[in-house]
Parts: structure tokens; sequence; C-alpha cells
């Protein structure tokens, strides 16, 4: 129901909550991707390519675990970090710092792939 030159902030499947719509309703359109993990989010990247423009993803995954937990993400885990228990503030930062590395370092590798060529099937060749 949106005009066509909206974006559409679609939010990935979480305890929260999650868009109420498949993700072929977005045939054409501009997308942000709300909520979840950097691995969630390239999955659906990869599953959208070639369907949809993912303009934009959010980021608040990594601040979260980086201040809440201590940890960083790399390669679809989260980690701890090695002084965790500590309590010194650097730790968040250098948590954080180092999901945002890791996280830029996987969409770099994943955007110079190649979109996959996905074959749109109707209903009726579902048996």
């Amino acid at each position: 129901m949106l005009p066509a030159d909206v974006a559409i902030g679609s939010s990935m499947p979480t305890s929260y909550g999650g868009a109420q719509y498949e993700l072929w309703e977005l045939q054409g359109r501009r997308v942000h991707l709300l909520g979840g993990s950097p691995h969630e989010q390239m999955e659906t990247y990869k599953s959208l390519a070639g369907r949809a423009e993912v303009m934009s993803v959010d980021g608040n995954m990594a601040m979260m675990v980086a201040r809440n937990f201590s940890e960083y993400w790399d390669a679809g885990q989260r980690i701890d970090h090695p002084e965790k228990g500590t309590k010194g503030i650097s730790l968040y930062l250098e948590c954080w710092r180092w999901s945002c590395e890791n996280i830029r370092r996987e969409w770099e590798r994943l955007i110079v792939l190649q979109p996959r060529q996905l074959e749109l099937i109707s209903m009726s060749d579902v048996v």
C-alpha cells in the first residue's frame, strides 16, 4: 500500500516479533532490514538479491551484545571478549568495534558476489 518511492522496513523474525508478510511481497522495492543478527540479515539479503534492493540494515545487535555481554560478532557467532568479567569500559568499546569491523568485512565479501538468479514459480507449479 506504500508508494513505490518509499522504502519498506522489514522486521527480521525474532523473539520480539517479525514482519507478517512473505519476502516475495518485497519484489522490486527498496528495503531496510530491522533487527536480527548480522548473519540472519545476510541470509535474508541473499534471499532478496535480484528481487529487491536491500539498502540498509539495523546494527543494534552489535552494540547490544557488546554492552550487555562483553561479546562481539564474528562470522555468525557471538564471541566473549578475552578479558570478559573484568568490567573495564574498554571491553564494551572493543567488542563493538570488533563487531563492526567483522560485519563490514562480511558484507564486503558478500556483495562482491553476483546475486543469485532466483526462479519464481507460480503456486500452480507447487505439488
